[in-house]
């Protein structure tokens, strides 16, 4: 290397003193987390510390001044890319949260408009089992045996199967409602799923792409290629996929959970005829 291209090189002296890449990118982040309202008093107090002992470092030549300056755009341009990832994210949850209670408004609007059915099948309910039965029964009852007819009568087993009918009619709109309840809130979780994997994801390219960045600049005034003290990638890779894990999880619970109660219902019912049938033999 000829002597005019180390004189635009900082010295030993100066890689020391001046902030590395990592340190530039925390540099960044706090001015992120400065003026970031959502962030904690306490985190912005640390943040504003940080910003205020970065800007204190003064170049004393040409080299460190032009340094600094590129290593400042930088890292102005990597708070604002993550201050426009989280608008874009916090948007993205007010536009589902919005959905979501829109969604949910219309479900209980349209329970109120059936409040008067609902009401008036409350009336006419024990009439409807009792007519029911009967037309059941008059239909079975031609299938009866007469031994079993004559023990139980053949009315018996028509007004079971008529209650049974009712009780399976109520359920299935019990879990209809219970459905489209359901896919509200599921729809409202895969939105806000999505929203974080976007915005992590985000989070994590913006990293890599101003990392890269500081690493060329540094290479550009040292000559030397820079190598990370701290894996931010890494950690942040493991957060995600830690998160990722978490909601699998989640989601195979919701869906054993769900498996379950049809068992538990599906049991009670046969428990309930069962217990019948003793009652009458």
């Amino acid at each position: 290397m000829s002597p005019e291209q180390e004189q635009l090189l900082m010295d030993q002296e100066s890689r020391t003193r001046l902030p590395d890449p990592d340190e530039v990118l925390n540099f960044g982040y706090s001015i992120y987390v400065a003026d970031d309202d959502s962030s904690t008093p306490q985190s912005r107090l640390v943040a504003r510390h940080n910003v205020r002992r970065h800007r204190m470092t003064q170049p004393r030549n040409d080299v460190e001044r032009a340094y600094l300056l590129s290593a400042h755009d930088i890292a102005v341009a990597f708070s604002r890319s993550l201050s426009r990832r989280k608008g874009l994210w916090l948007q993205e949850i007010r536009d589902a949260r919005e959905e979501y209670d829109f969604e949910r408004l219309r479900l209980a609007e349209a329970r109120k408009e059936m409040a008067f059915f609902t009401i008036s099948w409350g009336l006419v309910k024990m009439a409807a089992v009792a007519l029911l039965g009967y037309v059941t029964a008059q239909v079975i009852g031609f299938f009866i045996p007469a031994d079993i007819a004559s023990e139980t009568g053949s009315k018996i087993p028509g007004i079971l199967g008529g209650l049974v009918f009712v009780c399976f009619f109520r359920w299935l709109v019990s879990t209809f409602n219970d459905q489209r309840r359901g896919e509200v809130d599921s729809r409202y979780r895969q939105r806000i799923t999505e929203a974080n994997d976007v915005y992590d994801e985000g989070k994590l390219s913006e990293f890599r792409l101003y990392q890269a960045k500081l690493c060329e600049a540094w290479l550009q005034y040292t000559a030397e290629e820079y190598v990370s003290k701290i894996s931010y990638v890494d950690v942040m890779e493991s957060d995600l996929r830690a998160r990722r894990q978490i909601q699998r999880r989640l989601n195979n619970s919701r869906t054993l959970t769900v498996a379950l109660r049809v068992f538990r219902l599906q049991k009670a019912i046969l428990v309930q005829i069962t217990r019948r049938r003793r009652a009458v033999a």
